[in-house]
């Protein structure tokens, strides 16, 4: 934050720019790394069927670590020809392709990635179709077996999954990719013992000679990399929103620990429900701790997350899960009911869940907290750039999806939105969010649908933003001259931007210069005046009375 201490024969003037408590503008070198390889395009993907509904019935070996699976993929074609359609499902022993009717179909499996079936005739485009497939499978991703070991011979006895991005379909296949979304029911047998915890309403629990039949449904459509499963020994730590139920998985010997870790979160889903104008949408909130699990994942309707954010009464004085908790929340919003069209969109999840996460801050510890958030954020970003991690918010050229889960997709993107926020004002952006949170509530979104909400709420075009925020890299660097006029009573302010284009990085672009809106606070004996002046040039000069 800079601050420039001008003298004048009365009084001295203290001009503070306070750059929409954003990028202040230290320097950072490139350093001598050798110059960085373009990665390669990756385009959204195409599929030639809609799925609308996924039926998964899976049972499980705990000693060889592996899953029994039967499902069945209802979809409807594009187009009138669809002859054979294909499914991601990795590493798996495929032992039956059927139509759901009992008719068995050709397939091939290629690469243990990829299955083909062969349709036994053209079915009409929009029509529902659906195809059961049986399975094994020994999971080296996207499930994970926790048992007892040498180490740790007292550590429980769990399943859970870890979908995102595309690791779903290593234990059930699927068409393994967020732009399209479908219902769900998960049927799974456990032995008696254990819970098993999925997305949406517990239909039923049915005790049968292999143990009992967890049935969940999920009645809203979704991204497959979303569907989650956990089974394992728990006691429930109950809260409400409304009518809907707000549950905390933890193990029996911590509920009351979990019960004071996790006292907020009732109050935050009613807190998200109403800034955002959409409450909580779905049957029920839960999280589930587990062994293991590296932080959250905001699977539809059911978190998982790791079992050490359960804190003692002692461990609360120095820590709180409130961070983690909050933003595994947000993302039931935006991530969940709006989630990305593809990876290259990442930021439209995870920043929307930063921002969200700080302002649950801002509302429960108040504005000075939210502010160190926001500079633990900026800090982050700078970081990233110094140490050569660079890249715009929304990229098509990356190389595997889990690299754009970074900086720029966490820490820049919720910087951006509280710039964002500060640009268009309190009001106005809050009517924009929840424009943007209504209008594609159920759908894939991508970053010009935000920008096209907002023009809608607000009556503001702001593809000037998005183009030098979002979709260009880079941050301002400025030089600031001052002159004081003691006859004129007047101070005069050159801001000169410096940064310079990333030369090593050609393919993403860097703006000629940033716009922004900037507060100037002019302070004297007599006190002190804030001005707020628009940067849209280079360079500019700034005049003002004093």
């Amino acid at each position: 934050m800079p601050n420039l201490i001008l003298p004048s024969k009365l009084t001295r003037v203290m001009v503070l720019a306070l750059i929409l408590i954003l990028f202040p503008w230290p320097v950072f070198t490139q350093g001598t790394a050798s110059a960085p390889e373009a990665p390669p395009y990756q385009w959204p993907r195409s599929h030639n069927y809609d799925v609308q509904h996924y039926r998964i019935a899976v049972s499980f070996d705990w000693s060889k670590k592996s899953v029994i699976g039967e499902t069945t993929i209802t979809f409807q074609p594009f187009t009138s020809d669809l002859k054979e359609v294909e499914f991601d499902a990795g590493d798996m022993t495929i032992t039956s392709v059927k139509l759901a009717d009992g008719a068995p179909l050709q397939f091939r499996y290629e690469g243990h990635e990829k299955l083909f079936v062969t349709l036994d005739r053209a079915y009409p485009a929009g029509r529902d179709t659906a195809i059961t497939i049986n399975y094994t499978a020994t999971p080296k991703r996207g499930l994970t077996f926790i048992t007892p070991n040498e180490t740790e011979p007292d550590r429980p006895y769990q399943i859970w999954s870890a979908g995102q991005t595309e690791e779903n379909h290593y234990w059930f296949p699927c068409y393994d990719y967020p732009n399209d979304r479908a219902t769900s029911e998960m049927l799974a047998t456990v032995e008696d013992k254990y819970q098993v915890i999925s997305n949406g309403t517990l239909v039923s629990v049915t005790a049968n000679s292999a143990g009992k039949t967890w049935h969940w449904k999920m009645d809203q459509p979704f991204s497959s990399y979303l569907i989650s499963i956990v089974v394992g020994e728990f006691a429930e730590v109950r809260d409400q929103f409304k009518n809907t139920p707000v549950i905390s998985y933890v193990y029996r010997d911590q509920v009351e620990n979990a019960r004071r870790s996790f006292a907020k979160l009732g109050p935050m889903v009613a807190f998200f429900s109403e800034q955002l104008g959409y409450d909580y949408p779905y049957a029920k909130y839960a999280q589930i701790t587990v062994r293991g699990f590296p932080g959250g994942l905001e699977n539809i309707s059911a978190t998982t997350m790791g079992d050490t954010f359960v804190y003692d009464q002692r461990a609360l004085l120095d820590a709180s899960p409130d961070g983690i908790v909050s933003h595994e929340l947000a993302h039931q919003w935006f991530g969940d009911l709006l989630t990305c069209r593809d990876w290259g969109e990442i930021w439209l999840n995870e920043g929307f869940a930063t921002f969200l996460a700080n302002v649950w801050t801002e509302h429960d510890q108040g504005q000075d907290d939210y502010l160190y958030e926001l500079l633990g954020d900026q800090q982050a970003y700078f970081q990233a750039w110094s140490r050569g991690s660079r890249r715009p918010m929304v990229v098509k050229r990356y190389d595997d999806p889990d690299a754009v889960f970074d900086t720029y997709a966490y820490a820049r993107g919720g910087a951006v939105l509280s710039m964002l926020r500060f640009v268009l004002g309190e009001e106005l952006f809050w009517k924009a969010i929840r424009r943007y949170v209504a209008k594609y509530a159920n759908q894939p979104v991508e970053t010009p649908q935000l920008v096209i909400a907002i023009e809608e709420a607000t009556g503001q075009n702001l593809q000037w933003f998005f183009d030098e925020w979002v979709y260009k890299m880079g941050h301002p660097e400025f030089e600031i001259a001052s002159k004081y006029d003691d006859s004129a009573n007047t101070l005069t302010l050159t801001v000169k931007q410096t940064q310079k284009p990333d030369d090593q990085r050609p393919w993403f672009q860097s703006p000629d210069f940033f716009t922004l809106p900037v507060d100037i606070a002019i302070t004297t004996a007599s006190g002190e005046r804030v001005h707020r002046v628009r940067i849209d040039a280079r360079e500019k000069e700034f005049t003002f009375p004093v």
